[in-house]
């Protein structure tokens, strides 16, 4: 605990290496004892439309509607959390709700529309614990993809017998038909 004070010097040069600029600021960083943990989120919990592709990536179909779900707790049963995000600014039309306060979760529904996409949605959980709150943070990458159009071809229908334990290799041997180029089977 304490008050301590940090000095941070940027040099500039140019590019043949000749210094050109330094500047250098003072900062007070105050290192206080604080009480409670720090929130936890387990990620998203549901989602309703869309598809997952990764932990906390999504991805929808231009004109899609999908609802997401983020799981905030803290350890502390008495903590009330304040979840925030900015998820109706940079989804227009989407709706940002929170149900319960701990466990708190924080629902984000949305259509899906390819002008907004991607964009990294940040959602934030706060214990309101000590002079200088306890926070925990979760980007939410929500991917719109385009699905208009004739479905790619994959060729024709075939048939082949495959032994246990065979390594994979590439069905368009055995199927006929013209497949699209970059589409493949194996």
């Amino acid at each position: 605990s304490g008050n301590y004070v940090v000095v941070i010097r940027v040099e500039e040069y140019d590019i043949n290496g000749n210094l050109i600029g330094v500047v250098m600021r003072d900062i007070t960083f105050v290192v206080i004892a604080c009480t409670g943990s720090v929130p936890e989120t387990q990620g998203v919990v549901n989602n309703t439309g869309g598809l997952l592709t990764g932990a906390n990536s999504i991805e929808v179909c231009d004109g899609e509607a999908f609802c997401v779900d983020v799981l905030f707790t803290d350890a502390d049963p008495g903590t009330v959390l304040q979840v925030v995000s900015q998820a109706t600014a940079l989804l227009p039309g989407a709706t940002f709700s929170v149900i319960g306060n701990n466990p708190a979760t924080a629902r984000i529904c949305w259509t899906g529309y390819l002008a907004n996409s991607p964009v990294n949605v940040l959602i934030q959980a706060d214990d309101g614990n000590c002079p200088i709150e306890n926070t925990a943070s979760l980007a939410v990458n929500i991917t719109t993809v385009n699905t208009g159009g004739v479905a790619p071809s994959p060729g024709t229908n075939g048939s082949v017998q495959v032994c246990p334990g065979s390594g994979a290799f590439f069905l368009i041997s055995v199927l006929g038909g013209v497949p699209d180029i970059n589409g493949y089977w194996t």
